[in-house]
């Protein structure tokens, strides 16, 4: 059972202990946004309102997923904006609008961003020299569209499961793939054969309006985005009794993997804890990978003074995709 408040669990010793379990759900909002504008000046536009602004690189960084309403998510409206999504996700009402949209601007950088159910994952209109790389496009319309637009480089992206992969309509000089051993992007309904194992797709992924000559080749082709962890405790007990005499409780807790995605190097970093009692258990305290569906328990350990009741305690946790990015929660 996942927690997003707090739970009491009543002990034979009768102390009762709450854990406060912030929610580790990456796919969960807590409202539904509007459109994002990012600008070049002193806030990035709306940036700060959705993460942090770096004015000298003019990147914006995502601090959290999104979810919207419909319509567009975020609009690039200047030159030479990166927008870093850093393994945060962008989910739309479906049907129509872009996840990201860039228009008559160029030199745009988009990565590290999962986008799904819009009309389109990510479109470009009159827009050079931008680099779509390192995103996860799913269950959208459209994955890309690029209209018109010239002299892009698109590689590294997962494109799963859309209704129409990528659109191109017009424009030059557009790559996407980089030479070996970088090569393009991961298709899902071009992923196979790779006769040769060399992490190829053996034809090239051909499209109307461009082609990429080194499609990623199955499903372990890397794809960036935040696992999907969520915290709940099982039990809360004296270990023996030379823990009951020394007041070193021990809480039983399961992270659990709700996500498609792997998730890796798993461990928990931090633990504010309420009434005086203090995290025995020495952190960082590693939980090891956990797989797509699966649990990862672990074991801390409290001491808690005489007299005291009852107690709250915040988890703060790490971990990282297949692609090596590194996410916090909550």
């Amino acid at each position: 059972m996942n927690y997003l408040g707090g739970k009491k669990i009543h002990l034979t010793v009768g102390l009762v202990v709450t854990a406060v379990l912030l929610s580790l759900m990456a796919s969960v909002a807590a409202s539904a946004e509007s459109t994002k504008y990012i600008r070049d000046n002193a806030t990035g536009g709306d940036c700060t309102a959705i993460g942090s602004w770096d004015q000298y690189s003019l990147t914006c960084t995502l601090s959290s997923d999104l979810v919207f309403s419909g319509g567009n998510g975020i609009v690039i409206m200047s030159d030479g904006v990166t927008l870093d999504g850093n393994g945060y996700s962008l989910t739309g009402g479906g049907g129509y609008g872009a996840g990201c949209a860039v228009s008559i601007h160029g030199a745009v950088t988009i990565k590290n961003l999962t986008i799904r159910q819009f009309g389109y994952g990510i479109y470009t209109l009159s827009s050079n020299d931008d680099i779509i790389k390192g995103n996860s496009l799913e269950n959208n319309d459209t994955g890309l569209k690029m209209s018109v637009s010239n002299d892009a480089q698109v590689f590294g992206n997962g494109f799963i499961d859309n209704g129409t992969q990528i659109t191109v309509q017009g424009g030059t000089g557009n790559v996407y793939n980089l030479p070996a051993p970088v090569g393009g992007n991961y298709w899902s309904n071009w992923a196979q054969p790779d006769s040769d194992n060399d992490g190829f797709v053996d034809d090239p992924y051909i499209f109307t309006g461009g082609r990429d000559d080194l499609p990623l080749a199955g499903v372990a082709a890397c794809v960036p985005g935040k696992p999907a962890l969520a915290l709940s405790f099982s039990q809360t007990y004296w270990f023996n009794n030379a823990d009951y005499q020394t007041r070193r409780l021990s809480v039983d807790y399961l992270l659990d993997n709700q996500g498609a995605g792997d998730a890796f190097a798993v461990q928990v970093t931090g633990s504010i804890e309420s009434n005086g009692v203090v995290l025995h258990t020495p952190l960082p305290a590693g939980v090891g990978d956990i797989a797509a569906g699966a649990s990862g328990p672990f074991i801390l350990k409290y001491i808690v003074p005489p007299g005291v009741m009852s107690f709250r305690s915040s988890l703060a946790v790490a971990a990282a995709d297949d692609c090596g990015n590194g996410y916090s929660y909550p």
